[in-house]
């Protein structure tokens, strides 16, 4: 693996490379000319095999912009016909509500990459859409992390691809373990739509899709910085930071903001952002979708309040590089004066580190287990 890859973020404890990448590149064929890649993270993957792969679909604004870099400093022989694409990628209008199909996948493939995703749900509907990718008997190959692989795993591949025996591991040192699996694609099946609705709490109906934090549900950090959000925002221009399936930046329009940016680093959430925001159908305020990385090339200095949920895992190694990002974005972001709503576990401390970005950090609400701060500019 070549030692330059990277992941581009400063502070990020995870490697552009690990056992699952590793696996995929010692078991993919050598006769496959057209490849496509599903779950791409970084680049490990695409680089080694640039003038292989026909497309990449790839759902982190992070890990495109790491993975183009990757190709630049690895000196990699790009085709002309490289692609980008993801599983939820939707135009502005999304149309009919009632038909809630994604923009199909790119064809034209002779073989599939794919690192599994540890959500189940995502991984059963990435399987079942291949077919869109590549031809009937064409070879897939999937990895992914030992511990991050189920029998739920197994079950979704015997359903949409055939029972067999699971691959071998594949063993890296200092990198941990792999489980690779190679398999064909089975006739063309019919492909459920992602999403489901669910109850909002306050009475809005949330959308939400595999692959997006919380998927089904409301996360409990989520309830409590709803229950700190101040109960008026009339008038005001507020940065959904990090807006996962958009609860929050709808809940501002319904207290009256203006405006409201719904910017995260998943497409996947972004989707579901700007579907919540037309279920709700919030009138008298305006709302913008942004795929970007930490809220990046947004206008600076114009918010009067950032509102975020942050996360604190990346895979499964807790980090607080993507705290510290947002906490800098939104000292960006907001303009002399305004404020920044933030929760995050209490154990964290995260007004700790917003005190060295930001000024008038408080713990304004406190439930034991999450404790929401605000904080000037």
């Amino acid at each position: 693996m070549d030692s330059r890859l990277t992941t581009g973020q400063p502070g990020n404890p995870l490697q552009a490379w690990d056992a699952a990448d590793r696996a995929l590149l010692a078991a993919v064929d050598a006769t496959c000319s057209a490849l496509a890649v599903v779950g791409e993270r970084w680049g490990a993957l695409v680089v080694p095999l640039a003038d292989r792969v026909r497309s990449v679909l790839i759902d982190s604004a992070a890990g495109r912009a790491a993975l183009t870099r990757n190709l630049t400093t690895c000196e990699a022989s790009v085709t002309d016909q490289l692609r980008f694409g993801d599983v939820s990628e939707e135009p502005d209008s999304l149309g009919d509500l009632a038909s809630p199909e994604p923009a199909r996948w790119p064809c034209g493939h002779d073989g599939v990459l794919m690192r599994a995703s540890p959500s189940v749900a995502l991984f059963d509907w990435q399987l079942s859409r291949l077919g869109e990718l590549a031809p009937v008997g064409a070879p897939v190959w999937i990895a992914a992390l030992a511990n991050q692989w189920s029998n739920g795993h197994e079950r979704c591949v015997a359903s949409r691809l055939g029972a067999s025996r699971l691959g071998a591991s594949v063993r890296s040192r200092g990198v941990g373990k792999a489980r690779v699996v190679q398999r064909t694609i089975q006739m063309a099946l019919d492909v459920p739509t992602p999403w489901t609705t669910i109850p909002g709490p306050t009475g809005f109906a949330l959308a939400s899709v595999p692959g997006v934090f919380c998927h089904g549900r409301i996360d409990p950090g989520a309830r409590s910085l709803l229950a700190a959000l101040p109960s008026q925002m009339a008038g005001q221009r507020v940065v959904d930071l990090g807006c996962g399936n958009g609860v929050m930046g709808v809940e501002a329009a319904a207290r009256g903001a203006a405006a409201v940016i719904f910017t995260d680093d998943s497409l996947r959430a972004l989707a579901a952002a700007r579907r919540t925001w037309l279920l709700a159908r919030q009138s008298g305020a305006t709302a913008r979708f942004a795929h970007a990385d930490a809220g990046a090339g947004l206008p600076a200095g114009e918010a009067d309040l950032v509102i975020c949920n942050p996360p604190f895992h990346q895979d499964r190694a807790q980090t607080l590089h993507i705290v510290d990002a947002m906490l800098l974005a939104s000292r960006r972001l907001l303009r002399r004066g305004g404020q920044l709503v933030m929760v995050g576990n209490r154990h964290l401390h995260h007004e700790s580190r917003a005190t060295s970005v930001l000024s008038g950090v408080k713990i304004i609400h406190d439930d034991g287990r999450f404790s929401v701060l605000r904080a000037r500019r």
